[in-house]
C-alpha cells in the first residue's frame, strides 16, 4: 500500500463513521487555509480518501445551508451535534463525483468533454488503470497513440493529472484546456 507521511485527521474517520451510520449531525471546529478557525455543524454523508487524505461530504447547517466536502486534516474537533440530521435532497451519493477527476464537486460547473491522446508506454497505462469510470478509448495511429475521451469538470486537478503525463499526452480538445496546459507548460520552463 501506498505510504502516508501524515496521518492528520486520522482520528476523526471513527466518530464521523459513526455519526453517518447513525444519521447523527456533528459540531467539528474547521479552518480553511490561511484562515481562523470556525464552527460548524455538518449531517455527514459519505467519507472519501484520495492519495491518502480523507474527506467528508457533509451538509452544512450554518453556513450556505448546502452540501460541501470538508478535509479532516482541517478539523480540530468532532463532536456529536443537538442538531437533527438534515438528508439534502439534492444529494445523490451515486453521482456526486461522477464528473470529478479527485475530490472536487462543482456546483456552478457543467462537465466538458475532454479529449486526450496519449504516446508510447502510457498507452497501456492508460488502457489498464483509466483515469476515470466513465472514460472511453480507442487505439489510433496504428496502434501507436490512445484516444481517451472523458466527460470531466475542467479543474486544477484535471490539468495536474494531464501535466504529469509531460509529453507523452496531449490535449485535443476543448482548445481552452489545451491553451492552459500551454501556459504552464511555458511557466515550468521559465523556472529553469
Amino acid at each position: 500500500p501506498e505510504i502516508s507521511f501524515g496521518n492528520k485527521g486520522y482520528e476523526w474517520i471513527e466518530p464521523i463513521f459513526n455519526a453517518i451510520i447513525n444519521n447523527e449531525a456533528i459540531e467539528i471546529i474547521y479552518q480553511k487555509a490561511k484562515s481562523e478557525p470556525e464552527k460548524k455543524i455538518i449531517s455527514p454523508y459519505i467519507l472519501k480518501e484520495h492519495r491518502n487524505r480523507w474527506y467528508c461530504v457533509g451538509y452544512d447547517h450554518l453556513n450556505r445551508k448546502l452540501t460541501k466536502i470538508y478535509s479532516l486534516d482541517r478539523m480540530h474537533n468532532v463532536e456529536y451535534s443537538a442538531k437533527l440530521y438534515w438528508n439534502d435532497p439534492h444529494f445523490d451519493i451515486e453521482n456526486y463525483f461522477k464528473y470529478s477527476l479527485g475530490i472536487y464537486h462543482y456546483i456552478d460547473k457543467k462537465p466538458e468533454i475532454v479529449k486526450l491522446e496519449f504516446y508510447e508506454y502510457f498507452i497501456e497505462t492508460i488502457q489498464n488503470h483509466p483515469l476515470m469510470p466513465t472514460q472511453k478509448s480507442k487505439l489510433s495511429k496504428r496502434g501507436k497513440a490512445l484516444e481517451v475521451e472523458l466527460e470531466v469538470y475542467n479543474s486544477k486537478e484535471l490539468v495536474s493529472e494531464i501535466l504529469k503525463y509531460g509529453e507523452l499526452v496531449k490535449v485535443i480538445a476543448p482548445l481552452s484546456l489545451a491553451n492552459t496546459i500551454k501556459e504552464k507548460t511555458k511557466k515550468i520552463t521559465e523556472l529553469y
